[in-house]
């Protein structure tokens, strides 16, 4: 029995269940399926058009049990047994990019010590190597770029959860007690369309393609034996 009357709580999920479904024919094309809609759980199917052969990557098990008291909780499963996948299993990575671009400290090379300025005496302006001492390469090329996966687990046995504000799990982790769920309900954090959006931007969209891994092996080739 939930908290939140189940009435309520149905007008609600219906209300969500629609607002995606109007938009159908453009998730089609985006590889985004509503395979299961039964009240209080959504099943959302996630391909990948620039796959060939296509194949469904995921799916993503949605529970708005007690919305919006809670925020909807978030499992990702396999598409035909709906069985959670663990952290090792997960057949797709959601990584995102956390701040712009910034140099690498790359230490200064001894070798290259002719492009700053030499130490000068107390009280004077530093000094500068010789004509002909060898100039450093511009050091500017080397930047870092950081990244942070959106799901977190404990170990590779473990489900994950979706590193997401609106999702039940971050705000029940206790690393996210400062924010709480209350402070993103009223903006549509945990919608399902906005939900579904982030999923496929992350896991989906920057599939490129098939990976390929070949392990050829060797062996001695046999004719016929000798009489």
């Amino acid at each position: 029995m939930g908290a939140v009357h189940p009435q309520v709580t149905r007008v609600k999920y219906d209300r969500e269940v629609a607002n995606l479904s109007r938009d159908a024919a453009r998730h089609r094309s985006l590889g985004i399926f509503l395979l299961a809609a039964e009240y209080p759980t959504v099943l959302v199917g996630f391909a990948s058009p620039k796959l060939k052969p296509a194949a469904f990557i995921f799916a993503m098990h949605v529970d708005y049990t007690d919305y919006d008291l809670q925020a909807p909780s978030i499992r990702f499963v396999d598409p035909f047994t709906s069985a959670p996948y663990k952290a090792s299993e997960v057949p797709t990575q959601m990584m995102r990019t956390v701040g712009p671009p910034r140099p690498a400290a790359v230490p200064f090379p001894p070798e290259l010590a002719g492009q700053a300025p030499l130490p000068g005496n107390p009280g004077q302006p530093p000094g500068f190597p010789p004509p002909g001492t060898p100039q450093a390469p511009p050091m500017g090329g080397l930047m870092i770029v950081e990244q942070q996966p959106l799901l977190q687990a404990y170990g590779p046995d473990d489900i994950p959860f979706l590193c997401l504000p609106g999702v039940r799990e971050y705000h029940d982790h206790p690393g996210h007690s400062g924010d709480h769920w209350e402070l993103h309900r009223t903006i549509g954090a945990g919608s399902l369309a906005r939900l579904v959006q982030v999923v496929h931007t992350y896991a989906v969209q920057p599939v490129q393609g098939w990976n390929v891994h070949l392990n050829p092996q060797f062996t001695l080739a046999y004719g016929e034996p000798p009489l």
